[in-house]
């Protein structure tokens, strides 16, 4: 039987492994305050290829949960959004950035959280004319935080006990930040109460600074 010379092998193997293409987005800051006046939000292509660039700004329905828990519904889809970005797409040359404008559209009573996705669009990517043959193309959207503020603020917190631990609100209009807290002695890390978002501490023994201690009691 005849046999590949080994380095006819070996380059048979290399061209069977796929390659992989990375898109390189930025966007700053992660995190932005909207309040009555247009903010903007930077697009920045990182990498050597031509980007094309989708922006959904969704609101998120009940902030402060796990990523995974998060509902949001998309500001297009809204009967009557208060805030809108733009533009909805755009083209990034290597090095090139671009402003994302957001601009409020009505007065709100309570703060309203959104999520500002820019996703690189697998479909517009440049090909050559040979072709990339096992070409992996890994395309990861860059997701960051608005708040939209109302004009008047302020900030407040209940903290109830339950039968399996705590539960804490924010009863102001805006997030509240808790750091210090503990479940059976163990320090969390700091998070976010929202308005209408209560937030579920389970422990025999929850501790939240400046409030009284709770303690679970058994059924």
């Amino acid at each position: 039987m005849y046999m590949l010379p080994t380095n006819s092998i070996m380059l048979v193997l290399i061209l069977l492994v796929p390659a992989i293409a990375h898109a390189h987005i930025g966007i700053d800051p992660r995190e932005i305050a909207v309040q009555d006046q247009e903010m903007q939000v930077t697009v920045s292509n990182h990498g050597a290829e031509p980007e094309y660039v989708s922006v959904t700004l969704s609101r998120l329905q009940n902030p402060g949960v796990p990523l995974e828990d998060e509902q949001l519904q998309a500001v297009s889809e809204t009967a009557s959004p208060t805030l809108y970005a733009t533009p909805f797409r755009m083209t990034l040359l290597p090095g090139q950035s671009k402003p994302i404008t957001l601009k409020p559209l009505s007065e709100i009573s309570t703060e309203q959280v959104y999520r500002l996705d820019v996703r690189p669009e697998v479909a517009n990517m440049r090909t050559g004319r040979s072709g990339r043959v096992g070409m992996v193309v890994i395309k990861i959207a860059h997701s960051g935080i608005v708040r939209q503020l109302p004009r008047r603020q302020h900030q407040a917190m209940q903290v109830l006990c339950s039968a399996d631990g705590a539960r804490i609100l924010a009863t102001g209009n805006v997030r509240h930040r808790i750091e210090g807290a503990a479940i059976d002695g163990e320090v969390l890390e700091a998070f976010n109460v929202y308005p209408g978002t209560p937030r579920t501490l389970i422990g025999q023994h929850i501790t939240v600074p400046g409030y009284p201690a709770c303690t679970a009691t058994p059924p």
